[in-house]
């Protein structure tokens, strides 16, 4: 790491959107790795949203308690049979990012508790390695979180209207209030245009902010090779046979506060907005408390 790197203010941005090798196929980094990479780049903190689950978080808050490194608790649900009656919904098939999904953020201890219902609920009645959970499930307990939608490809290219962000946007925001926000990333693969013209056009529909990311699947550029071979492994194919559907660059990994600043030089409020949403998410797994059982609940003769 660089002596420039080192230097940066640890509060410039924070790193929203963080997936690792938890993310069964989807990213490439062990926790470790990620929460080591982004307190050496500088970030102010970084959020682990593993997909449908948070079985990283325990590796990744030991590290960032070894090195005083924040861990913003969240994880980023399927959303199922989310769009409303006459809307076609974005094929599941889709390449690239999940088609429709939520990154909820856990604010306090009572956010905690409902994402890990709504990831028990979304776990229930589907087959293994499959979950989906609807926007009014989540919107029933929602208090304790933030909301993210991420504007991945088959979201992206979904919406062509107003009708469509009404359908697709309109009930996050009616879900999560000022609690709720866009994240869009910069990926030079043809469709950043696409996405920060939704985006953009979503934020002044609805008064959402614009959070900026890396969407990083791996700590560092070399791991995209690894990368590709999981997304063969999940989507059954090969790298000869894949082509074009695997990423062109090694563009999704973690970057430096000044590099997002540069690669968002015309919207730096994107940027600061990622931190606004951490100060709210400050709950971590040291504030967990258990409760045993109490002697007196027990009959004679039995302990706790």
């Amino acid at each position: 790491m660089s002596d420039s790197q080192r230097r940066e203010r640890p509060a410039d941005f924070v790193e929203l959107l963080g997936r690792s090798a938890f993310s069964f196929l989807e990213a490439s980094s062990m926790p470790e790795e990620l929460v080591e990479a982004a307190h050496g780049l500088g970030l102010g903190a970084i959020a682990l949203c593993d997909r449908d689950g948070i079985y990283g978080l325990p590796r990744a808050y030991a590290q960032g308690k070894k090195l005083g490194m924040p861990v913003i608790i969240g994880a980023e649900v399927t959303l199922d049979r989310c769009w409303p009656a006459g809307v076609v919904a974005p094929r599941r098939d889709a390449p690239g990012d999940p088609p429709v999904t939520l990154a909820l953020l856990a604010e306090d201890h009572t956010g905690y508790g409902n994402l890990c219902k709504h990831l028990t609920t979304a776990h229930a009645d589907h087959e293994k390695g499959e979950a989906g959970i609807t926007l009014g499930e989540i919107a029933a307990s929602a208090a304790g979180l933030s909301a993210l939608l991420p504007l991945g490809d088959a979201l992206v290219m979904a919406t062509e209207s107003a009708a469509d962000l009404d359908a697709r946007v309109g009930p996050v925001r009616e879900a999560f209030g000022a609690r709720a926000a866009l994240c869009t990333w910069r990926r030079f693969d043809g469709l950043d245009r696409r996405r920060e013209a939704v985006a953009h056009a979503a934020a002044q529909r609805f008064g959402l902010p614009v959070v900026a990311s890396a969407r990083p699947r791996f700590h560092h550029p070399s791991r995209k090779p690894l990368a590709d071979v999981m997304y063969c492994i999940k989507h059954k194919t090969t790298l000869d046979a894949a082509g074009t559907i695997l990423a062109a660059n090694a563009e999704a990994c973690l970057r430096t506060p000044t590099q997002m600043r540069a690669l968002f030089r015309d919207r730096p409020e994107w940027v600061r907005a990622s931190l606004d949403v951490a100060d709210r998410c400050r709950f971590s797994l040291g504030q967990l408390q258990y409760a045993f059982p109490s002697d007196t609940l027990c009959l004679p003769g039995e302990s706790a």
